[in-house]
C-alpha cells in the first residue's frame, strides 16, 4: 500500500518537482525549495496556475478518472492495492469508482530453463508457492534415499508406552512428559536438518540449477516482470507483440508463460 501525506501533491517551478507539506502552522512549504505560501496564497496559485500542480501516487488516479473517466481500471496487483486505498476519497469527490481488475503477468523463459524445469519434474507454479530454500529440500527429499519418517513414527509409538506407564504411577508427571516430547520433536527435526543440509551439499548442480531458474523468474527478488526489460526478448523474436496479442485474454487475470 503507498502511503498518505498530509498533502499529496507536487508544485512544478522552473523545471523542477518539488513535494508539498503542511507545515504545524498551516502554512506550506515546498520540500527541497525555498518558499513557503500561506494556505490562501496557494490556492491563489492553484486557481491561476492549475498546471503547476501534480498529483502524487495516491492522488493520480482521482486526477485521472476526472479528466478521463473510465469504466474499469486494469492494472498491477501494487497499483489494484493502493486505488483499493482511495475509495473514500472518490466518494468524497464524487468521482464515480471504476472497475478494478487485475492484469495479466507475462514470464519469459529460455528453452535453458525449461529443460531444468522438466528434469526436477516442475511446473512455474512451483516457485511461487514456496521460497527458493523450502522448493531445494522438497526436491532433495524427492531425489533422495534418505528417509526418517518411519523411525520417528517408532520413536513416537515407543514414546507413548513409556508416557503411559509413567503416568499409571503419577499423573502429575503429564506436564513434564508434555515437555519433554517438545523436547524429543525439535531434536529428531534438527538430525532431519542437518542430513538435508548436507545431502544439499552433495547436490551441488541441482542447487546451481534451481538457483538459475529462480533467479529468472525473481531478478533481485522480484518478478521478473518489474526488473526486465522487454527489448531482449523483442530483439530476440520480432513477432512477440503479435503472439501476446493472439495468445492471452486481457480480462482474465492470468499469468502467461513464454519460451524465448
Amino acid at each position: 500500500q503507498a502511503k498518505a501525506r498530509n498533502l499529496n501533491l507536487f508544485y512544478l517551478e522552473n523545471g523542477k518537482r518539488y513535494r508539498l507539506e503542511l507545515l504545524e502552522d498551516e502554512k506550506i512549504t515546498l520540500v527541497g525549495g525555498n518558499k513557503v505560501f500561506t494556505k490562501s496564497e496557494m490556492l491563489e496559485q492553484l486557481e491561476k496556475h492549475p498546471e503547476r500542480f501534480s498529483p502524487n501516487v495516491l492522488l493520480r488516479p482521482v486526477y485521472q478518472e476526472v479528466i478521463l473517466p473510465n469504466i474499469a481500471y486494469i492494472g498491477g496487483s501494487g497499483e489494484i492495492a493502493y486505488w483499493l486505498q482511495l475509495k473514500n476519497v472518490f466518494k468524497e469527490f464524487q468521482v464515480p469508482f471504476p472497475l478494478l481488475t487485475v492484469r495479466n503477468s507475462m514470464f519469459y523463459i529460455p528453452p535453458s530453463v525449461n529443460k531444468i524445469m522438466d528434469k526436477y519434474d516442475l511446473k512455474i507454479t512451483d516457485f511461487f508457492r514456496s521460497d527458493l530454500h523450502k522448493l531445494l529440500n522438497r526436491i532433495v527429499l524427492r531425489h533422495s534415499d534418505f528417509n526418517i519418517e518411519e523411525e520417528k513414527n517408532a520413536i513416537e509409538r515407543e514414546f507413548q508406552k513409556i508416557k503411559e506407564k509413567v503416568l499409571n504411577i503419577d499423573k502429575s508427571l503429564e506436564a513434564f512428559l508434555k515437555g519433554e516430547s517438545v523436547k524429543l520433536h525439535k531434536q529428531l527435526e534438527n538430525i532431519e536438518k542437518k542430513a538435508l543440509k548436507a545431502e544439499k551439499r552433495h547436490h551441488e548442480t541441482m542447487n546451481k540449477q534451481l538457483e538459475k531458474v529462480y533467479q529468472m523468474l525473481f531478478p533481485e527478488g522480484q518478478w521478473q516482470e518489474r526488473v526486465e526489460s522487454f527489448l531482449p526478448y523483442y530483439f530476440k523474436n520480432k513477432n512477440i507483440i503479435d503472439d501476446l496479442i493472439t495468445q492471452t485474454k486481457s480480462l482474465e487475470s492470468n499469468m502467461y508463460v513464454f519460451e524465448v
